[in-house]
Formats: structure tokens, sequence, C-alpha cells
């Protein structure tokens, strides 16, 4: 199925003028962009649409752009009244705050394409593992969950991308923090294996069955225990 046909399908195209754009979007990547407004500090439904058509053209090999800024807020705005949509501190935070957000999911399907682009530098892992687990410490405490970070003090440096192991980990951690019962205890430790150094999470919970496990990583596939 082509990208156009997929679209169609999947009711994102109702109709076009020009009919040869499906022949054209196989030919060649094109640049699309999608702006968003940045009065507020997250996404909501509403911006689903956008997200999931910019990550479809881009798993089929395009490039697409998520303009979000100031100016966007005041484009196509009918009302003219452009005084009550100043650029203030607050509306610069939202559009930090939406970027990421927006960055994080383009991400995840440059991931799940294969095309995900690494910065690799020079780093240690514990500043990353502990700055991430401080992020759940409330959530953990909530309901009396240990965080626990076991990092040896030898550990070497690694090269890799800070951003994306950050990413990584809080998934792994959230995901833990999830199943996991009340009272119980999640772990991040590391240690070093040849050249490498191995990362693992690792909690109480009751886990997948083992019937199931075959089925873990593969598209599309989600488990839900009751």
């Amino acid at each position: 199925m082509s990208l156009f046909e997929e679209l169609t399908w999947r009711g994102f195209i109702h109709q076009t003028t020009h009919p040869e754009l499906a022949e054209l979007l196989e030919q060649e990547p094109f640049t699309l962009y999608c702006g968003f407004d940045p009065t507020a500090d997250s996404l909501h439904i509403g911006h689903l649409l956008a997200i999931v058509g910019l990550a479809r053209f881009q798993r089929a090999g395009h490039k697409p752009i998520a303009l979000v800024g100031g100016a966007t807020g005041m484009i196509g705005d009918p009302s003219g009244k452009t005084s009550e949509r100043q650029l203030l501190d607050t509306a610069q935070e939202d559009v930090a705050r939406l970027k990421a957000l927006i960055s994080d999911l383009l991400d995840l399907s440059r991931l799940e394409s294969g095309k995900i682009e690494l910065q690799f530098v020079r780093m240690s892992l514990k500043p990353i593992i502990e700055k991430t687990l401080d992020v759940f410490v409330n959530q953990a405490q909530e309901r009396s969950i240990h965080l626990a970070c076991d990092m040896p003090d030898d550990l070497p440096p690694v090269r890799a991308d800070p951003n994306k192991i950050a990413w990584v980990l809080s998934n792994l951690v959230s995901n833990a923090l999830r199943y996991v019962p009340d009272g119980g205890r999640v772990a991040v430790s590391a240690e070093q294996a040849g050249d490498w150094v191995h990362v693992h999470v690792a909690d109480n919970g009751k886990g997948i069955p083992e019937e199931y496990r075959e089925l873990c990583g593969q598209r599309g596939i989600k488990l839900i225990t009751v």
C-alpha cells in the first residue's frame, strides 16, 4: 500500500485537486510542515491528527517539520486581535514544552522506521540515570516504592546520545512504576562488560506471563494485564 493509499484509507485524505501527488510521493522525499499554536503548555486531542499525519510521512521517508513558535499563534487568526496574543514569557515556555513533546513523538516514529538520528558524545551515565530517577521520586513516594540506583564508582564514560539515553530510561522506569506493587522496588544498575556498559532496569512486579514474552518487541502488540 502506498503512502497516499494508506492516508486515504485512514481518512486523512477526502479529495485532492492533484491526483498526480500519489505518484510523486513514491518517487522522491518531500518536506512538509504543520504549525502548532503555542498558547498552551501541553498537547491535547486536537493535535493528534496532525502529529500522526507527520509521523506517517516520516515513516515513508519524507521530512516533517513541526513549527511551534510565536508567529504561528497569530497566523490565520480571523479576529485580527494580535494585541491579545502577545509573546509573553509564559508563551515562550509553552513553546519549549510543546517542542519537547512533539520531538519525542517524532523521535518515536523515526525509531520505529529505523531512521532515528543519534548525536553521539562522550558522557558519564551516572548523572543521566540520577536525573532520570529524580523525575519519578514523588510518584514513587506516593506508593512507598523504593527507587534505587546501583552504579559502581569506576564505571567508565560511554559514547552515546544523552537525550536518547534519558528518553529510553524514562520510558523503562515509568513502565516499571506502572506495574510494580505498592511498597515495591525499582532499581537501575549499570556494569561494564568488555568494551560495553550494560544498563539494567529491574523491578519486583509480576512481569509478563511466559506465554506472551515472545510477543515483546513486536510492532502493534500491547499486552494488558488484569
